[in-house]
């Protein structure tokens, strides 16, 4: 082995960054001296050659476990890549989509609609009061719900933004 090949010269994978560097020179002052503007290029080239060749090679990839069947009670279908995965699994098998965060934007998603729905309720309870003539009953019913759904609207706002302080 000498200046970082093979004894046949066909390792291209070793770049040898100091010449003179591991040669069987009896003394120190036997070495090549540093390296020059030449050198420097060659040494540049081959790693830019070493480091081409290693983006070519595709990684060995560990056999994953199968996606689960369709019809399988625990299987689910990935909002990604729209395979079957497991369902209580953070990352999807076939193109490893983060599950749980998804699922956390479809839950955030669902609580603005259940919320615009409750206030679109709320108001419509307060124009029914406001503009038909109905009965006393039926108004204080009326106050009551619009009341308790902006409450519970609040309620609930609050509570979301705890959990978004933690």
């Amino acid at each position: 082995m000498k200046d970082g090949y093979s004894k046949d010269g066909s390792d291209p994978k070793i770049v040898p960054l100091f010449p003179g560097h591991g040669t069987d020179a009896p003394d120190e002052q036997a070495r090549t001296p540093a390296l020059d503007l030449e050198d420097v290029e060659a040494v540049k080239r081959a790693i830019q050659g070493v480091m081409d060749e290693a983006r070519r090679v595709e990684p060995a990839t560990a056999d994953a476990p199968n996606s689960p069947d369709p019809s399988h009670r625990n299987a689910i279908r990935c909002p990604q890549c729209d395979g079957y995965t497991w369902r209580h699994t953070q990352f999807c098998r076939n193109c490893g989509a983060d599950l749980s965060a998804y699922a956390a934007e479809r839950r955030q998603a669902l609580l603005w609609c259940a919320a615009i729905v409750s206030w679109g309720v709320a108001l419509g309870c307060f124009y029914l009061n406001q503009h038909y003539a109905l009965p006393p009953k039926l108004h204080t019913v009326l106050n009551i719900m619009a009341l308790s759904i902006a409450a519970a609207n609040a309620f609930a706002f609050w509570l979301v933004s705890l959990g978004e302080k933690r």
